[in-house]
């Protein structure tokens, strides 16, 4: 929610043309940050035991690697931008380079909370340091005539907060360690973690690459605005998830390297069209990359697919009430023209049709996720029926099973 109220208030504050030119930046940051990040850190959510050499071997490879994408990053940035054909882009890569070194320096401290399954700090500093950087920084900043440079302040100072929060709530060893015995097997993990990055970073970055050279920065912004409120749901799954497929990544940069030749052709040839058809190439690449990975994930697990058809008819289900709604609040508005009325009348329509699908048709929700909201509203236990009491591990012992 906090994510949502921001961008609203940015995107209509600063205008497309803004974000257009930050989001130019974001699309080499982004890059950058897999090569300086290489994926060390992942090693030690992986391994089973992590010791001092460990951690130090890691903390010390990002710095360094972090430091030198920086440094690289800042100097390439006027090519960067004559690339792009946008000359204000030069300045935001050159100041959003130092989140390389930044994000480098926090990745230590973050996995090894992650690995203590310690998630209640890491979304405190997830919902921190997006406050302090957004909230506190580029909103103010934007509304007082910043442009751009709101929207890279922003993001330096979450940066900023998440290093020093990730490392105040798990200090580490930092003392340099630039090789011992077992460093074959992280650099073996941070090489598949880099591949895969790589590979997802294409699949990610395709659209905005080619539409920021063969349109300009108005029409990335527009693109790139919306791009991020319809993914924000599915990046806070993602975010939460993929830690627990780490094995996988040895094999999902290569399954997806024919869906980087077909988005690549497709983009090609009909981005040019504009944004709406750059959107619908996009919008295939997301199914065709869903299609694929799943069905891997399948064949990996030995499951058939229709063991999850009940929970996607639910969610099919329960995704065309939300969008009937949102058509609803909105059309309830239309005569007003005014779009921050419109936003709001859609969210609570919706909001309103999921609070009486939980209150009056609650097995439409499925046995967990109600088992889910009882742990957070207890009171709807009696009104949620035999769900409340499905079963959830407490302790980290049986998490970790």
């Amino acid at each position: 929610m906090l994510q949502l109220v921001a961008q609203v208030i940015l995107a209509r504050t600063l205008g497309p043309e803004a974000y257009g030119v930050f989001a130019i930046g974001m699309v080499v940051l982004t890059f950058a940050n897999f090569v300086s990040g290489f994926g060390f850190s992942w090693s030690l959510l992986q391994r089973p035991t992590v010791n001092d050499e460990d951690i130090r071997f890691a903390w010390t490879w990002q710095i360094i690697v972090g430091l030198v994408t920086m440094v690289a990053l800042y100097f390439m940035a006027p090519w960067l931008a004559t690339y792009f054909r946008e000359p204000r882009a030069q300045s935001v890569i050159q100041w959003l380079s130092l989140a390389c070194l930044l994000g480098a320096a926090a990745s230590p401290a973050t996995y090894l909370l992650q690995r203590d399954l310690d998630f209640r700090k890491v979304g405190l500093i997830q919902v921190g340091s997006y406050a302090a950087g957004y909230v506190a920084v580029g909103v103010p900043m934007a509304l007082l005539g910043f442009g751009t440079a709101s929207l890279v302040a922003a993001w330096l100072v979450q940066c900023g907060v998440v290093f020093v929060a990730s490392y105040a709530a798990k200090p580490h060893a930092v003392r340099p360690l630039f090789w011992y015995p077992d460093a074959r097997t992280a650099v073996s993990t941070g090489r598949a973690v880099f591949l895969t990055n790589v590979v997802n970073w294409i699949l990610n970055n395709l659209d905005r690459v080619l539409i920021a050279r063969l349109l300009n920065a108005y029409a990335l912004g527009l693109y790139n605005v919306a791009y991020n409120l319809a993914t924000q749901p599915n990046a806070l799954l993602l975010g939460a998830l993929q830690p627990a497929f780490l094995a996988a990544k040895n094999y999902e940069f290569a399954l997806q390297l024919p869906i980087i030749v077909l988005g690549l052709l497709g983009f090609y040839f009909f981005a040019a069209l504009g944004i709406r058809v750059a959107a619908a190439v996009a919008a295939a690449m997301l199914v065709a990359r869903a299609v694929v990975i799943a069905g891997a994930a399948f064949r990996a697990l030995k499951l058939s697919p229709t063991v999850l058809w009940p929970d996607a008819l639910r969610s099919m289900l329960l995704a065309a009430v939300c969008s009937i709604s949102v058509v609803t609040g909105q059309e309830a508005v239309a005569r007003f023209d005014m779009p921050i009325l419109s936003l709001a009348a859609s969210t609570l329509a919706t909001l309103l049709v999921l609070a009486l699908l939980l209150l009056l048709r609650p097995h439409l929700l499925g046995e967990q996720t109600n088992g889910m909201i009882v742990r957070f509203v207890p009171a709807l236990a009696g009104r949620l029926g035999k769900a409340a009491v499905a079963p959830y591990p407490d302790s980290v012992s049986e998490q970790r099973l």
